[in-house]
């Protein structure tokens, strides 16, 4: 497990935490595994928000089989494993290490599969399954229908995601391995990374803690803002402003269908008015070679997220929808454009929607034109109905 230094922010810990006596004496172990890099991004804020408080956060990378390493994490005799909901490895792991309480962190909305082993209720009637599900709240018969079957496909989890991993510890640690499911059960608190005022609403329990936007950069704090740097530069161009499109971490354009990233950048190259700062990998020579035409369009295989969603000039964020993502563009305020490519992502454009600050967007239509995209741009940037959504929201 790698954790990357974030840059330190006023962020408060839920109080269980942060102001127990009891609890400035523990030692904390963060597990994260590296599913994705947006998912480091959320646990890496957990630890560093714990170190900065004074915390004694100690972070590793290591094999299961390893007992050397085993016998050194012992020593340290740590308090409190935080273990991601991904991956239940962790809540094993701090069963054999003789950790006392585990504590369940959850990087996007809380799972099929985890609401079950805690009991909680997860009604298919108004709660849209977590993973590839382009449903409102709001169903129709069969739109209920067919959530029922989505949500059981994540339970489905439960059999072929932890009972696995609960069959290799017993190979391992011998059969008298407590089930996992019951390690999980058993977690005092679950830290949801996810802001309940902008998500669906649901039943939860009085140990589910939302901590959405913890440890978020303030735009305004960072150092390309005191800097004369090429996308300072960017952000002043454009008659009515700036757009900015990004896909996230995981999802690379050289991934993305040819007649996708052309009819993406077309779209932008008509729209003369505004200035787009477009995110595209290095080894893209075909995005950078077409978007090299078009004097309105910034090519850049890194951006501020951040920085570029705070800055007064931006208009539009055009997102894939992963929740962080979300989650910055309604901290600053900007209307958005989701196109889900996997996972929750079509979940969390329809949570914009839901909300009247953005639109889902169906990626397949740009497989055969740009008309419907150009619209949706327009729908949203030339409406100030959105901004008020927005600020009504920001307000709360």
């Amino acid at each position: 497990m790698i954790f990357q230094n974030f840059q330190k922010e006023e962020i408060c810990l839920p109080e269980c935490l942060k102001f127990s006596p009891a609890a400035q004496k523990l030692i904390k172990f963060v597990f994260s595994p590296t599913i994705s890099r947006s998912h480091m991004i959320s646990n890496a804020r957990i630890a560093d928000t714990l170190a900065s408080d004074g915390h004694n956060v100690v972070s590793f990378e290591f094999l299961l089989v390893s007992e050397k390493l085993f016998d050194k994490l012992r020593n340290e005799k740590f308090d409190i494993i935080i273990s991601e909901q991904l991956n239940f490895c962790g809540a094993g792991v701090g069963h054999l290490l003789g950790i006392p309480t585990n504590i369940l962190v959850s990087s996007c909305p809380i799972q099929e599969h985890v609401a079950s082993i805690l009991g909680l209720s997860n009604p298919a009637s108004y709660i849209p399954s977590l993973y590839y599900s382009n449903l409102p709240d709001k169903m129709s018969i069969y739109e209920r229908t067919t959530n029922l079957f989505r949500q059981f496909a994540g339970y489905v989890y439960l059999i072929y995601g932890v009972d696995p991993l609960t069959k290799i510890f017993k190979k391992h640690y011998g059969a008298t391995f407590p089930d996992l499911r019951t390690i999980v059960a058993e977690s005092p608190f679950v830290f949801v990374n996810v802001d309940e005022f902008l998500d669906f609403p649901r039943p939860i329990f009085s140990n589910i803690i939302y901590i959405g936007g913890l440890g978020m950069e303030e735009g305004k704090n960072t150092k390309i803002n005191k800097i004369e740097d090429p996308i300072n530069i960017e952000m002043s161009k454009g008659e009515k402003g700036v757009v900015f499109f990004s896909m996230g971490t995981v999802m690379r354009t050289t991934d993305m269908d040819e007649n996708f990233r052309k009819n993406v950048l077309l779209t932008f190259s008509q729209l003369t008015n505004y200035h787009f700062i477009v995110k595209i990998e290095n080894d893209d020579n075909f995005s950078l070679n077409f978007a090299k035409q078009f004097k309105n369009i910034f090519a850049t295989s890194w951006a501020p997220q951040t920085f570029i969603l705070k800055h007064p000039r931006l208009k539009l964020f055009i997102t894939h929808g992963g929740y962080n993502s979300l989650m910055e563009s309604a901290r600053a305020g900007i209307p958005l454009i989701s196109m889900g490519f996997f996972a929750d992502q079509y979940r969390n454009g329809r949570v914009a929607e839901r909300n009247g600050w953005g639109l889902p967007f169906d990626k397949r239509l740009l497989l055969n034109g740009n008309e419907e995209f150009k619209e949706s741009i327009l729908q949203v940037i030339g409406n100030p109905r959105w901004i008020f959504y927005l600020g009504c929201q920001l307000s709360i």
